[in-house]
């Protein structure tokens, strides 16, 4: 209203002088007559009210200007700026009143509405909401650093501030509130499960404040650990073996078995897995891994298997395998596969009466080998499973711990069409600890039993007369007419330290 001369003494309606010739005067003056009338604004206003406004963010508001006098003509300015009347979003209406669609935290202030000497004052709040980040369940991963995001929105700006259920209070030097409200924690502990408050407080005015909580259930998650990985372990081609893993970790990870970076298709959801080889090829040599995986992360560990090939049982000759069986030098006991002595350790297992008999052997000896061997260190609770592998000879098995009889908790299974007898305790308990055999018996006779015993023979020779208990067997690695060829460990003599592997040669 700068173009006319008012004096605030004014009625409603004053005159004001055309200025021919320039544009830039107020519309108005821009009349087809001489001059013009416009309103005046008054120099002391009359303030009829006052009010407080508490508006949503997103929702959609109409302020009206209830002023009654000879005019309806009214004016509004928002934070002493004139409101765009043009806007799609905040207009006015013929009849005065104020409309805004979709409130934003822009929104907020002072709006002021006039008629004449007549003024209106609203002073608009945008309440505080939480921000969309702010989730009811997060997850935070142990031993690393973490958020737990809570933020919020609104005009005045809202507050934010953190407590615990359970009235824990926080060590400073790992709980921090950065800039937007969040809380970080560095590092990271299990004990940080739990639910957090977070409160938004917003103060309107000199007597208003109002704060809003969010519960927020943190679940601390922990990356996986394998706490019992799987061993190498060697094989006879055609016999057993398992490899077994365990891990722990939160949630409980998933356990899948890979063989040379291949997927076998055998996933536990349980936290423990056993990998069962029923019967041993050439071609099952390798790695063998363990992988465990969770929300938090993935851990693997790996054993490898070595797979002996079988002895020649046309070999005649004090030879332990087939000259022409270039495979098998390299397979069974070259240095290659681990044995640090290629000597040949004899050991003779028959009685002096069996000695004396001009035929030399006995035809038709059962057989039995357990695996795996060596048996992984349990725990108490773990499941412990052994397998008897007998040959065709075997007609019976007999299972001892500590050469006496087994407690009733172990159960016992033949599967006679697969040649081996099984062992499981589902539970072991702290007695269960020992060395367990079994022993294959065949009928030499009416009334006679011959039994092969897997427990690890002591026997001896030096130089070739060792001493019997500095030779541990642990397997058969193969068989001739002579009797049969052991994978067995000749410690050092004198009681020195050390082990080395050798391979025994047994006569029958």
């Amino acid at each position: 209203m700068s173009d006319v001369s008012c004096k605030g003494d004014e009625p409603e309606l004053a005159f004001c002088a055309r200025i021919d010739g320039k544009l830039n005067i107020s519309p108005q003056c821009l009349s087809d007559g001489k001059g013009s009338q416009a309103l005046c604004e008054p120099k002391n206003k009359k303030v009829l009210d006052k009010q407080e406004l508490f508006f949503d963010i997103g929702s959609t508001e109409e302020l009206r200007c209830s002023i009654h006098n000879e005019t309806s003509y009214g004016r509004w300015t928002i934070n002493g700026q004139s409101a765009n009347s043009t806007s799609q979003r905040i207009r006015t209406k013929e009849t005065g009143e104020l409309f805004i669609y979709k409130v934003q935290l822009s929104d907020a202030g002072l709006y002021e509405c006039y008629r004449l000497e007549y003024v209106k004052f609203y002073i608009v709040y945008v309440n505080a909401k939480f921000t969309d980040n702010t989730l009811d369940q997060q997850i935070l991963t142990a031993d690393t650093s973490g958020i737990i995001s809570c933020s919020a929105q609104g005009k005045p700006s809202p507050q934010i501030y953190w407590s615990k259920k359970g009235g824990n209070s926080f060590d400073h030097r790992r709980f921090t509130q950065v800039s937007n409200g969040s809380l970080h924690i560095s590092p990271v502990k299990p004990e940080d499960n739990g639910t957090f408050i977070c409160t938004m407080k917003q103060t309107k005015g000199a007597k208003r404040v109002t704060s809003n909580d969010r519960n927020i259930l943190v679940t601390i998650i922990i990356s996986p650990q394998i706490t019992k990985p799987p061993i190498n372990q060697s094989v006879t081609e055609g016999y057993p073996v398992n490899f077994s893993c365990r891990a722990s970790g939160v949630p409980t990870p998933t356990l899948v078995w890979l063989f040379n970076n291949a997927n076998l298709n055998q996933t536990d959801h349980e936290g423990e897995s056993l990998l069962e080889l029923p019967s041993v090829t050439k071609e099952m040599k390798g790695t063998y891994k363990c992988e465990a995986k969770n929300e938090a992360n993935t851990t693997s560990s790996s054993a490898t298997l070595r797979v002996y090939g079988k002895f020649n049982d046309n070999d005649n000759d004090d030879n332990d395998f087939d000259d022409n069986d270039n495979e098998n030098k390299d397979d069974e006991i070259g240095e290659g596969d681990g044995y640090e002595d290629k000597a040949v350790v004899i050991c003779d297992t028959r009685t002096n009466e069996e000695k004396n008999r001009s035929d030399g052997t006995i035809m038709g000896k059962s057989s039995a080998q357990v695996a795996p061997d060596p048996y992984p260190t349990l725990t108490i609770g773990d499941v412990l499973t052994l397998t008897c592998q007998v040959n065709e000879d075997t007609i019976n098995v007999t299972w001892k711990k500590d050469g006496d009889l087994l407690s009733k908790r172990a159960k016992i299974s033949k599967q006679w069409n697969k040649k081996q007898s099984k062992l499981t305790i589902n539970e072991v308990l702290e007695e269960d600890g020992g060395s367990y055999s079994c022993e294959g018996h065949n009928k030499l006779g009416p009334d006679q039993e011959q039994a092969i015993q897997m427990e690890p023979l002591n026997v001896e020779v030096d130089e070739w007369e060792i001493e019997v208990s500095r030779v541990l067997l642990q397997e058969v690695i193969g068989r001739g007419a002579f009797g049969a060829v052991w994978r067995a460990l000749l410690s050092s003599p004198n009681g020195r330290p050390g082990n080395r592997t050798v391979a025994a040669k047994c006569f029958t």
